[in-house]
């Protein structure tokens, strides 16, 4: 038997408000995938050499220390996937956003960076295996130069974990 996936889905017009995620399951067959979605969070840039933004994946907080954060829990072995973030105000000339998934406090190789003008970042091409009992969270790395970011930047996340 072939697995089974539902999601509720997004109709045209619609969109996540801050703190609002997708929701979706899947059962069956093995091998199904899920992608999560971590909605409008607001990553402030302070002073230069900036403090780290810790995102909490399930309660969808922000901290500047990863401890203060809960952090997602995997109940079994899943292999992450896929992520992809964007911002409604660039970091400005010469600044950049680095967005990290993180597992048991230790950056995967999953990542993407926003400089500049941009907007988005999309890292399709890495993958981290994640141990069954792993605590998830994102974090989002101010620039790391003479000056931080100049705006404000609400954030979207959302990566995928396939089983």
């Amino acid at each position: 038997m072939g697995a089974t996936a539902s999601c509720e889905l997004l109709t045209s017009g619609e969109s996540l408000t801050s703190g609002e995620y997708l929701i979706a399951s899947a059962s069956g067959g093995g091998g199904a995938t899920v992608c999560s979605v971590v909605a409008d969070r607001l990553i402030a840039p302070t002073t230069a050499g900036a403090n780290d933004n810790y995102i909490d994946i399930a309660k969808h907080t922000t901290a500047t220390t990863e401890s203060a954060q809960l952090n997602w829990l995997t109940p079994k072995e899943l292999t992450a996937s896929t992520l992809m973030v964007r911002v409604l105000t660039a970091p400005g000339t010469g600044d950049k956003w680095r967005i990290s998934l993180r597992d048991d406090g230790v950056t995967t190789g999953i990542t993407c960076d926003i400089s500049d003008a941009e907007l988005d970042c999309t890292d399709s091409s890495n993958t981290a295996v994640i141990a069954a009992g792993s605590a998830l969270t994102f974090l989002v790395e101010s620039d790391a130069g003479s000056t931080d970011p100049d705006a404000s930047g609400h954030m979207t996340l959302a990566f995928c974990v396939e089983e």
